[in-house]
């Protein structure tokens, strides 16, 4: 069986746990390549949740898989304070601060944050509130990537990192427009943040 074979039947298997179908692990299938498919999907969390009764998945598996998801539930309990505490401090310095992608999906649509995988939080600020958001980071001890681009038209983010306690890394990917693509001609300027108003 190729290995792009494999990676399907592996995607299929998950598919079908995900919908809640607790399908029996075949035994041709490798359960190393297993765990790195649900590694790759960011899915540990959700793997390892009862609902899904996949107790008798093979245990090289699962041990594995849980292993991932406790640490990820561990960094969860760090990161989300500290992520609060940055949105209020932004907040009191009179910015507007939009959480995008993976951080914003977990904290409004899973049960659990944790469960969805992710690296960072994406923060999004208006163009012109860059040297202040610049400032709070800095205010918490995070520090911007030495290799990070000036503001101009090729630099669209900054990623700024902090090591947080037992060694675990902290990074906040600051956007100032939505998307990821240099701006060019007729579309210069068009994708600057420009954040809604709060509302009480």
């Amino acid at each position: 069986m190729t290995r792009d074979r494999q990676d399907k039947d592996i995607d299929a298997l998950l598919a079908a746990a995900l919908r809640g179908d607790a399908p029996e692990w075949p035994d041709e299938l490798s359960a190393e390549l297993g765990v790195e498919r649900i590694l790759y999907h960011g899915i540990a969390g959700l793997i390892v949740e009862p609902r899904l009764n996949l107790r008798d998945w093979p245990k090289a598996v699962m041990g594995r898989v849980r292993e991932q998801a406790i640490a990820q539930a561990m960094w969860e309990m760090r990161h989300k304070p500290l992520l609060a505490e940055l949105l209020l401090a932004f907040s009191d310095t009179g910015l507007t601060a939009l959480l995008l992608k993976g951080s914003a999906l977990a904290y409004d649509l899973y049960d659990e944050p944790a469960a969805r995988a992710r690296g960072d939080s994406d923060v999004l600020v208006a163009l012109g509130d860059l040297p202040a958001a610049r400032r709070v980071l800095g205010s918490f001890g995070f520090a911007r990537g030495a290799d990070q681009l000036p503001a101009d038209d090729l630099a669209l983010q900054e990623i700024w990192s902090l090591a947080g306690e037992g060694g675990l890394q902290h990074h906040i990917d600051l956007h100032w427009q939505l998307l990821n693509a240099p701006r060019r001609g007729r579309d210069r300027g068009r994708y600057f943040a420009i954040p809604f108003a709060r509302t009480e």
